[in-house]
């Protein structure tokens, strides 16, 4: 029974050390999707745990330690500068990611009000990272919003409904209903970085990043994307690089030029492409 409560608690942790270590896709986006789904998924343990009880508490506290500035803005509280995780750029590039959007704030349960000003906070933050400049409307922002507080209202009281019939039913990683609407926006009527967050936000389209991206019309929202996705979200890749190089500038090979080992080194890190 211990194994099999330990392999349950500590399976999500696993599957998203994996993905964020990733090397050949971005990774960015996904720290505030997987902060939710842990304290989601260590929310729902803690009731059906008879063993371990005790440490999923403490991870629970150690995820709100840890990722201490993530956790206050999910719910809604001042962040401090000193917090660790207190940059907004990890919820601006989850909202750029096709694949969540604003799908994974249904996993925090949001009361209607409560989900329609998180999105307002999302909304803004993209618009400051376009610098979209001092004089933006609030009217703007909430008739941005309006055709997804309907749908939010209606969504809430089904996952609500939901998670009361299904509590055992386990949630999987990154998987969402999607209930986008559908709508097109022609590239003509893409004026301002507001118009543009709204042609993104209904479309129904939840392909691979790289190739959304690629094809997007959406120029402003491009631009953003180029800057803030030079981020990875863990220090895995470059470890990797400096293992390699440890194993190429090794005790035999001593007398090895600088350039011939940054040639080898770079080569190394990048025979997929040859």
């Amino acid at each position: 029974i211990v194994l099999q409560e330990a392999v349950e608690l500590l399976e999500p942790f696993a599957e998203i050390t994996v993905r964020v270590q990733s090397q050949s896709v971005v990774t960015a986006s996904l720290v505030v999707p997987s902060v939710v789904h842990l304290l989601d998924h260590v929310n729902v343990m803690k009731t059906n745990l008879r063993i371990l009880k005790s440490m999923c508490i403490q991870l629970e506290q150690s995820i709100h330690r840890r990722f201490a500035g993530i956790v206050k803005r999910l719910h809604q509280q001042s962040v401090n500068a000193n917090d660790r995780f207190s940059d907004h750029i990890y919820f601006v590039c989850t909202f750029l990611d096709p694949e969540f959007k604003l799908y994974w704030l249904r996993q925090m349960k949001y009361s209607p009000a409560c989900e329609s000003k998180m999105k307002e906070s999302l909304i803004q933050m993209v618009l400051d990272e376009c610098d979209y400049g001092q004089n933006r409307s609030s009217n703007n922002l909430r008739e941005t919003l309006s055709s997804f507080s309907s749908r939010s209202i209606d969504m809430n009281d089904s996952v609500v409904q939901s998670t009361r019939t299904t509590t055992d039913k386990k949630r999987k990683l990154f998987q969402y209903d999607d209930d986008s609407n559908g709508c097109n926006v022609s590239p003509n009527s893409l004026k301002s970085p507001m118009n543009e967050i709204n042609a993104y936000l209904n479309d129904p389209l939840r392909c691979n990043f790289s190739l959304y991206w690629k094809n997007s019309q959406l120029h402003t929202l491009k631009n953003v994307v180029k800057r803030v996705y030079s981020i990875q979200a863990t220090s895995a890749p470059i470890e990797r690089v400096f293992s390699r190089a440890g194993i190429i500038m090794s005790p035999r090979r001593t007398s090895m030029r600088e350039e011939v080992f940054r040639n080898l080194v770079f080569l190394r890190m990048n025979e997929s492409l040859i």
